[in-house]
């Protein structure tokens, strides 16, 4: 009874679009201190999908893997949306079990 929206995740990482980072007055640049992920990736109504590929030197019947080593699928929180509900007890786990290794000011 209902609609999902299936959005591409992007390929730019935290970085958004044209790899830029947010500056704190809302504009982009490749120093800013804010991550930037991509629209409507970002939207709670929106369920992101990254990218997979074969990995190097493997075959396609190999297992896949994210698509990471030319470029990389966005992501990141969004600095607009709350979090929804349904993602907070994910969320935890994740920050807890495998905490991004990005500098504090990030």
């Amino acid at each position: 009874m209902g609609a999902t929206v299936l959005y591409s995740s992007g390929d730019y990482g935290i970085a958004g679009n044209d790899d830029l980072f947010l500056e704190p007055n809302g504009l982009q640049s490749v120093n800013g201190t804010i991550f930037n992920p991509s629209f409507p990736s970002t939207y709670p109504d929106a369920a992101s999908v990254g990218a997979m590929q074969v990995n190097p030197n493997l075959t396609v019947y190999e297992p896949e893997g994210a698509y990471e080593q030319v470029i990389y699928s966005g992501g990141g929180f969004s600095n607009y949306f709350a979090m929804p509900d349904y993602q907070k007890d994910a969320v935890v786990y994740y920050l807890k079990n495998y905490y991004p290794q990005y500098p504090p000011d990030i």
